[in-house]
């Protein structure tokens, strides 16, 4: 089944000032470790870009590159992106929830993994930035109208999971506390995972941790569906039977109970799997 190798991963990255040794760093590497693995992996691969930065009346809030199946093009997509700030951008907080609400409007297949990978080093607003240095501008409620929670379920209804990398100590260091949990919460809501770091040669191998788990993830399921759930096992005429128990699956994998269950709940998101 073709869908079973559709990856989608869209990089949704911070585009201010304090974040340009990093996309230096990813406009050198980010493309030849996606290539590599998605090689390795016999991935169908496009990958999508989002840059935000804050709310803003001399700039835009987000630069968007639809996903894209050549990896030359994801290239040149990330020459083009340039970190700097806003004059009148005078918080610590930023458009992260924008950036999210992009990446969710992108032009996802139907069975595709789903992965936004979002880059940061400061937090969205409203969500606790509003002491001293640089206090939130919007300390009540993010500029999208979005809380926490309505943020994290509109990327999760949409059936994508969220890696979150943040790169700490930021400029503004007396907030990080604040953006690290939030990243944290954001990628535990979609069944991601967070990473901090600290460098952006740091970040870089994180960024390629998480890609390799990615990957690793369709690999998994890919197998799952083709031993357990594809309907042609099935008798002519009749549904497939129940699959093994997930002690079994696992025994039959040599993984972990939480592994199998997590590929379960995989396709079950990427409507490959009823029940």
């Amino acid at each position: 089944m073709q869908e079973l190798s559709h990856l989608d991963l869209v990089f949704c990255v911070d585009l201010t000032a304090s974040m340009q040794s990093f996309i230096r760093a990813a406009q050198r590497h980010m493309v030849a470790i996606l290539s590599s693995l998605a090689s390795t992996n016999q991935a169908d691969l496009r990958v999508g870009v989002c840059g935000y930065r804050d709310y803003s009346e001399l700039e835009t809030t987000t630069q968007c590159f639809p996903l894209n199946s050549d990896l030359q093009t994801t290239q040149s997509v990330l020459q083009q992106l340039q970190a700097y700030s806003p004059a009148d951008n005078g918080d610590a907080a930023e458009a992260v929830f924008a950036g999210l609400l992009e990446c969710v409007e992108m032009d996802w297949r139907e069975h595709a993994y789903r992965i936004v990978i979002l880059v940061g080093d400061a937090p969205p607003h409203g969500c606790g930035a509003d002491s001293q240095p640089y206090p939130d501008r919007w300390p009540q409620q993010d500029p999208t109208g979005l809380s926490m929670t309505q943020i994290c379920a509109r990327v999760e209804g949409n059936g994508i999971t969220l890696f979150t990398l943040s790169m700490s100590p930021s400029v503004i260091p007396v907030h990080d506390k604040i953006m690290l949990d939030v990243f944290d919460r954001l990628a535990r809501s979609t069944g991601g995972i967070h990473r901090d770091a600290c460098s952006a040669k740091g970040a870089i191998e994180l960024f390629e941790e998480i890609s390799r788990r990615v990957f690793r993830n369709l690999d998994v399921d890919r197998a799952m569906w083709e031993r357990f759930f594809q309907p042609s096992l099935a008798a002519p005429g009749k549904p497939p039977a129940a699959a093994p128990s997930l002690a079994a699956m696992a025994l039959e994998f040599g993984m972990s109970e939480e592994e199998i269950s997590g590929s379960v709940s995989r396709l079950k998101r990427r409507k490959l799997r009823d029940s």
